[in-house]
């Protein structure tokens, strides 16, 4: 361990957090590196980790690339190393997101009534009725049990 681990606002935090897939914790791992005395040194160390190797493409010098380093994500360290790339996979996100909204939307303008609300799933069935007739009686009866308390 190098003397400037020693400093670091995330020694003694659970390491999980900084490697999480949880929705929120890659923010709150960013908190915990925004007032760290040592998180540009941390991120240096990871950039200079994550360089590719001679004969090492893109694809293959994936080690280690997940988790929050020095305040960046992956994909924003991605994005920081080869700005180029990251610019053209997001314009190619981009690009399949637009041509999925389009489709989409020309199939719902392509579908009957009865097929829009089924796709919305306002289908109304005996099923639908009889399991809402039923959620309106237990409120009915939940309400009486209030009162009568």
């Amino acid at each position: 361990m190098t003397d400037w681990t020693e400093r670091a606002n995330c020694r003694g935090t659970d390491p999980e957090l900084f490697f999480s897939r949880r929705p929120g914790d890659a923010k709150r791992a960013k908190r915990v590196c925004a007032g760290c005395w040592v998180a540009e040194q941390c991120l240096r160390n990871q950039l200079e980790y994550e360089l590719p190797q001679p004969g090492d493409g893109l694809e293959t010098n994936m080690r280690l690339r997940d988790g929050v380093f020095g305040g960046l994500t992956a994909t924003e360290r991605f994005a920081l190393q080869f700005p180029e790339e990251a610019t053209r996979i997001r314009e190619r996100e981009r690009a399949r997101s637009q041509r999925l909204l389009e489709y989409k939307r020309a199939k719902y303008a392509a579908m009957s009534p009865e097929e829009r609300a089924a796709y919305r799933g306002k289908v109304d069935t005996p099923e639908k009725r009889e399991a809402k007739r039923e959620r309106d009686r237990r409120s009915a009866a939940n309400k009486k049990a209030t009162v009568a308390a």
